[in-house]
């Protein structure tokens, strides 16, 4: 008796599960759908010429193709794992639907200032001076010479940009992933006392 509403109860997170993803997929994919129609906007923005470099749209297309299939695959396995280790209504816990919300919110923003912003690493050089850390190249000792170098500054800007523009992103579907979980599982405890 206790194994039917076990298998009727993982029939009904499922559900729940897979409309958590349709409704998530949507804007991930209107938002794929927009970038991808917009490459030669971007490729623009980018600094190069869309009818010079006709390599670029293409290249820049491929490269959205295999990262929103990713992002795919991250909130696919999201819903994934709520269905299978939550309880309950997994939809109806507005805690976890607010992180979510703010997860796509800051991915679209990520996304949007990386389509239209040529260096986005620009944005973290205003921290440097709080972090000490110097925007000019330490003076060369007598017959060297450096062409490409980085200052401090630039390689603490060009490793922050992806690191914040793409993590905190994830910090959030993560925590949206535990909320809901541990959520769904406290109702469904409670309702069981």
């Amino acid at each position: 008796m206790q194994a039917p509403h076990a298998a009727s109860e993982l029939a009904r997170r499922g559900k729940c599960a897979a409309a958590g993803l349709a409704i998530t997929l949507v804007p991930v994919a209107a938002l794929a759908c927009a970038q991808f129609f917009s490459a030669p906007h971007t490729v623009i923005a980018l600094g190069m010429n869309p009818k010079i470099d006709t390599w670029a749209v293409a290249s820049l297309r491929s490269a959205l193709i295999e990262g929103y299939s990713v992002v795919a695959l991250i909130v696919s396995s999201y819903w994934l794992l709520t269905a299978v280790f939550g309880r309950g209504q997994l939809l109806k816990i507005k805690s976890a639907n607010i992180a979510l919300v703010l997860s796509g919110l800051t991915f679209a923003l990520a996304m949007t200032i990386a389509s239209i912003v040529p260096r986005p690493g620009t944005f973290f050089k205003h921290a440097c001076p709080l972090l000490g850390l110097p925007d000019a190249m330490p003076p060369l000792p007598a017959g060297e010479y450096r062409f490409d170098g980085q200052t401090s500054c630039e390689v603490f800007a060009t490793g922050a940009a992806p690191i914040v523009l793409l993590g905190v992103p994830l910090v959030l579907l993560a925590s949206s992933a535990i909320l809901r979980i541990a959520v769904s599982r406290r109702r469904s405890w409670r309702s069981v006392r």
